[in-house]
């Protein structure tokens, strides 16, 4: 009988008044948390073509990563592209592709960016205005994406916080 009036006593407890608002809150809050790091490891596999940012530099900044699509690379030449990124501090990664049929083949390769070859490497750089990708022979068969993985100025840093932490209220 004792055994059945502490189960009673629990059963109130638990399924009655507050203590069960406070459980409702509580998984609610749960499953805003898990949401919200579900969207984030989806983000770790996603590329874009804006700037977005992807996770935290070793100095506690944020690490931004924007895409760029180089069309047709050069015969024998180097071709830039304007990266347009603001307040560049550090560039940290980078890294891209490049695919094609090249002349004598009949089907598509695809090689990392840069392309280590004693023939005819394909060179990747960057600078705090540009990317340039360098080509040691006629590469116009193949096209190219650029990853480019970065840090910004404090300055730069200070105004999204203080953005994001306005559209959070």
């Amino acid at each position: 009988m004792a055994l059945t009036s502490a189960r009673q006593i629990l059963n109130k407890k638990i399924l009655g008044g507050s203590d069960v608002q406070e459980l409702e809150v509580k998984v609610a809050a749960l499953s805003a948390s898990v949401l919200s790091i579900g969207e984030k490891i989806e983000n770790v596999t996603e590329y874009s073509t804006t700037e977005r940012v992807v996770g935290k530099w070793v100095d506690g900044s944020d690490i931004y990563e924007k895409t760029y699509n180089f069309g047709s690379l050069p015969d024998t030449n180097t071709k830039i592209i304007q990266h347009g990124i603001t307040d560049l501090n550090k560039i940290i990664e980078l890294s891209g592709y490049c695919y094609g049929i090249p002349s004598g083949f009949d089907r598509e390769f695809y090689y990392p960016l840069p392309l280590v070859s004693v023939s005819s490497p394909i060179s990747l750089f960057a600078t705090e205005d540009d990317i340039q990708i360098q080509t040691a022979s006629d590469r116009t068969s193949l096209s190219a994406y650029v990853t480019i993985k970065y840090t910004k100025n404090a300055a730069s840093t200070t105004k999204r916080t203080t953005k994001r932490n306005k559209e959070r209220k």
